[in-house]
């Protein structure tokens, strides 16, 4: 299922960063957000977070030892808590103790900012038009395992998250 409103939202930062062209260049992104990336030595059940300082200072840290392409979705998906569950009215600034953390919890899709997160994260990292402009250009449109490979590898993704984007773009069956 897809959500027309984070679409909505990741077309307009897709068009201001004028990105064309895969994979994504998520740190320029965040560049043009003034948000720093800072990777952490964690254990393996912390993927990321997205905090404002008490210098206002916009950061999203990163487990760095997870693969490139998880590490690609962690910031993409702490970008998305910024752009969707951060109040303007608070000058982004953030409680040291709310801080949003990609875990085990997260990627079960039990909580809603975390759904809206992971949506914003796959529309951002496989932008609908870059993504159409990839399909034309794949000879064999007729095995989906072969489309979901190609394409994760293209977009620096792995090949579930191309796999769920395809399915809720109605690219591919679910089946």
């Amino acid at each position: 299922m897809i959500n027309y409103d984070i679409e909505r939202i990741v077309n307009g930062i897709i068009e201001k960063t004028k990105i064309s062209k895969v994979p994504v260049d998520i740190e320029t992104i965040c560049l043009n957000y003034d948000i720093s990336l800072e990777p952490l030595d964690a254990d393996d059940t912390l993927s990321g977070f997205f905090l404002v300082n008490d210098n206002r200072k916009k950061i999203i840290g990163y487990n760095k030892t997870h693969s490139e392409n998880r590490v690609r979705f962690t910031i993409a998906h702490e970008l998305g808590h910024f752009q969707l569950h951060c109040k303007k009215d608070q000058n982004f600034f953030i409680d040291k103790s709310s801080k949003f953390f990609r875990n085990e919890l997260s990627s079960s899709g039990i909580l809603k900012q975390e759904r809206e997160a992971n949506a914003f994260a796959a529309a951002l990292l496989m932008p609908i038009n870059i993504l159409e402009k990839e399909l034309d250009k794949i000879d064999n449109k007729g095995d989906s395992n072969e489309i979901i490979s190609k394409l994760s590898k293209k977009f620096k993704v792995s090949e579930d998250s191309m796999k769920f984007r395809l399915i809720n773009l109605g690219i591919i069956d679910p089946n």
